[in-house]
């Protein structure tokens, strides 16, 4: 396809691009934090870059559910967020269940872009915070067997 040489139809048509992209883009992140939320257990958050991304359960006078937020700079003692839901869609303002309550967020293109572009690392600090999780555990186990055993006849 070629790109029109009038500047207003070209920019329609970087506009049209733009917006395609963007839906591609988010629901590719929808797809991979959507399998993430299954393997991840709630409370969980990792840093990659400015970045932190947090599995956290956001709670509505009617019920809850879990989502990632996505914070991009330091984060403050308040819980700030740029995005309380990943997987809302872009620039998506409303609230959990109709709750006035619970406010919910979705990314910002900029935002969406800048979690896309750190994925792998997302993941792989996942991983390696799962790793870590499971070396503390067999170190805890082994430490309760070894007192069981010295207490037990």
């Amino acid at each position: 396809m070629t790109t029109p040489a009038n500047p207003i139809d070209k920019l329609s048509h970087l506009a049209s691009i733009r917006t395609a992209r963007t839906d591609q883009l988010w629901s590719a992140t929808v797809a991979l934090f959507s399998q993430l939320r299954k393997l991840v257990p709630v409370g969980t958050h990792v840093t990659v870059g400015n970045l932190t991304i947090s599995l956290h359960r956001l709670n509505s006078n009617v019920g809850s559910d879990v989502a990632w937020s996505v914070c991009d700079g330091p984060t403050d003692d308040y819980g700030r967020v740029d995005c309380d839901d990943i997987e809302r869609p872009v620039d998506f303002n409303g609230f959990l269940h109709g709750d006035f309550h619970c406010p919910v967020t979705g990314p910002s293109r900029k935002l969406l872009i800048a979690v896309g572009k750190a994925a792998p690392e997302i993941v792989n600090a996942l991983v390696a915070k799962a790793e870590a999780t499971n070396t503390s555990l067999d170190t805890a186990l082994a430490g309760v067997t070894q007192a069981q055993a010295q207490v037990t006849p």
